[in-house]
């Protein structure tokens, strides 16, 4: 080995050290071993970096190859002439790292003008340096050290892969900041891609600094609402699989939940993967059981965090199964679809009359919402069954849900409804056929099934443009508006449209009248005379509006 190493350091040729550290270093591809081979200084400091004998090639991942890397390349900028020695290689390392993050965050650009670059980024990286640069020299004196290629005015990336890893760094730098919490973690995970993932999951499983700063990530995570990409979810779910963190997983938080969802299933997908190679012990996987588990709990759970159980459960079930996961999935619903469940609902359309209407809202009890929202009952060769449509169950869930995924996970196939028969529901809940007796007639019907209405509130704002009513209320009330006669007024408020009285009414919900103030300070100048001649319509000149719906004329 030491002869191979003095061979490399001799030769220095790009050809024996992309295969010599290609073969000890498995997680990289050639591929962006050959995006970082393209100039000699680079193949310079691979050399220095295979014939140090302090670094153990064979156990050296992506992350620390990089990490050696950019040392290098620092260090070859900090010593050169005319450098300031106060501005050590961290407070350059940092400023790189900014640099690469602020870059990153313009839609992953990777040329910028010096002048474009904000003073803050400058100051940050400063920070603790006693020295008496004003903002320009400070600027001049750090771009200079610069891990990039620099043109007059303009700095610039050329190794994609270098950019990545120094974002990499920042948000390593961001994650360790005393004050840390959920909306740095957001900003953080925004930053990702597939590449950047891949730097800080080497590092985590390599470095005991960047466990303990990522470990912090899953208690920001707790209250965390929003949504996260797939590479964010993958990444979290891996950090826990790779080592067990010093932060235990909340039972109660919705992203904990579905990270441990994830890991008994062995990755992010909604395909549940048995930990058997007997078809028939899928359904103990630990996948299925803990879905099972979890959707058993949403009874103590507020609204929230039920729709996103639901919206977890959903999505699931619209994956493919097979017979064994088929089976499996009635457990699920029936644990959505309790007996408790039942008996509320037969409670609020008992004894009520043949037409009449019992409304159900969100706030109040969501699995009972989301029931009426997306199922129905069928009686299929005499046999009454609940038919749930699971489309509209993940859409109403999802969009309740304090959390999800901004791209969508994809499937092999989209199942868009299921049945669960009434027998099964009985067989599964175990419940006494004298208690089951309560719930019976509830199914006898549908009757009961289609009196129970939702209610959902939705909020209007107090004062609202002509622009946001439809077309024929914003007709009707310019009509009515503009027009002087009382007894034409009269005749257009006395006209029976719902959409005219309820604009009316929205309008007018704030001033108190039936018109707004709003729309009489906004009165054009009518182009025609005050006084109208006799049997001419006065609303036939009125510009820009057109003539009125309802073709009223009224002379003198």
């Amino acid at each position: 080995m030491d002869a191979f190493r003095l061979i490399a350091g001799i030769t220095g040729t790009v050809s024996s050290i992309f295969t010599w550290i290609s073969r000890r270093v498995a997680r990289l591809t050639s591929g962006e071993f050959d995006e970082l081979i393209v100039r000699p200084v680079h193949a310079r400091m691979l050399c220095q970096i295979a014939t140090n004998p302090e670094i153990e090639l064979h156990q050296i991942s992506k992350y620390g190859l990089f990490d050696q890397f950019v040392h290098f390349l620092l260090d070859r900028e900090v010593r050169k002439r005319g450098r300031d020695g106060r501005f050590s290689l961290p407070v350059r390392r940092r400023f790189n790292a900014s640099v690469a993050a602020w870059l990153w965050r313009q839609g992953g650009a990777s040329t910028v003008s010096i002048s474009h670059i904000p003073n803050s980024l400058f100051a940050t990286a400063a920070e603790g340096v006693q020295h008496d640069y004003d903002d320009p020299g400070l600027r001049r004196e750090l771009t200079q050290g610069c891990l990039v290629d620099k043109n007059g005015t303009t700095v610039f990336f050329n190794h994609r892969s270098l950019q990545e890893f120094l974002v990499a760094n920042a948000i390593v730098e961001i994650s360790s900041v005393p004050s840390f919490q959920s909306s740095n973690l957001l900003d953080c995970l925004r930053l990702l891609n597939a590449e950047i993932a891949n730097f800080l999951l080497g590092g985590y499983c390599e470095s005991d600094v960047l466990r303990t700063v990522l470990d912090r990530w899953f208690t920001a995570l707790i209250g965390l609402e929003g949504q996260l990409s797939v590479v964010a979810l993958r990444l979290l779910t891996q950090l826990r699989m790779e080592g067990a963190s010093k932060t235990r997983l909340s039972p109660d938080d919705p992203w904990h939940r579905w990270i441990s969802f994830f890991m008994s299933n062995g990755g992010v997908s909604y395909d549940l993967k048995s930990d058997s190679h007997n078809p028939h012990e899928l359904a103990k996987s630990n996948a299925q059981r803990f879905l099972s588990d979890y959707v058993s709990d949403i009874a103590r759970y507020d609204s929230p965090r039920q729709a996103a159980a639901l919206t977890l459960l959903a999505s699931v079930l619209r994956a493919k199964r097979d017979q064994a996961e088929s089976q499996y999935a009635t457990v699920w619903l029936a644990n959505w679809l309790s007996f408790d469940l039942f008996e509320k609902a037969f409670a609020k359309t008992k004894g009520k009359g043949k037409y009449a209407l019992v409304y159900v809202q969100r706030d109040e009890d969501f699995a009972l919402w989301l029931f009426v929202k997306c199922c129905r009952l069928e009686r299929v060769n005499n046999e009454m069954n609940v038919v749930i449509d699971l489309k509209l169950m993940k859409e109403f869930a999802s969009s309740h849900s304090p959390i999800g995924i901004i791209e969508d996970i994809a499937v092999e196939t989209d199942v868009s409804e299921t049945m669960l028969p009434v027998q099964v529901l009985y067989r599964i809940w175990g419940t006494p056929e004298r208690k089951l007796e309560t719930v019976r007639p509830f199914f006898f019907k549908t009757d009961h099934m289609e009196k129970l209405k939702t209610l959902d509130t939705i909020v209007r704002s107090s004062s609202l443009s002509v622009a946001s009513l439809p077309w024929k209320s914003r007709r009707w009330l310019q009509s009515a508006k503009y027009c002087r006669c009382p007894r034409a007024r009269r005749a257009f408020r006395r006209r029976n449209c719902f959409s005219n009285r309820h604009a009316l009414g929205i309008l007018g919900q704030s001033s108190g009248c039936e018109h707004n103030t709003q729309l009489k300070s906004a009165r054009p100048t009518p182009a025609s005379p005050k006084r109208w001649p006799m049997g001419v319509n006065r609303h036939a000149n009125l510009t820009p509006y057109r003539r009125p719906m309802l073709g009223l004329t009224h002379s003198r």
